[in-house]
């Protein structure tokens, strides 16, 4: 139910992981990912999503991401966001 994929370089998230309907716990973090995979949005069961410390920046968060109905845990510190995403306050 939960994956790790911390301090593993990757710059792309792998296509399998956006087919894991029952993950509930995702954690990417200090890797080089410069966006915020879509296919995160098909993983509805997902609760807890870690992007600390990538190349994250305002303008590749997708507001699908907070449509996800359970997500309740979402960091994306230390990465080169200006502001505060500004679809939060819509996060369910």
């Amino acid at each position: 139910r939960w994956l790790e994929l911390n301090r593993t370089n990757v710059s792309r998230l792998p296509e399998f992981v956006g087919k894991l309907k029952s993950l509930e716990r995702l954690s990417l973090a200090h890797n080089n990912l410069p966006d915020v995979p879509f296919c995160l949005n098909d993983i509805t069961s997902l609760r807890s999503l870690s992007l600390r410390d990538n190349h994250v920046s305002n303008s590749q968060i997708s507001t699908r991401l907070f449509d996800i109905p359970d997500l309740s845990i979402l960091d994306i510190s230390h990465n080169n966001l200006q502001a505060f995403p500004k679809d939060i306050e819509n996060a369910k």
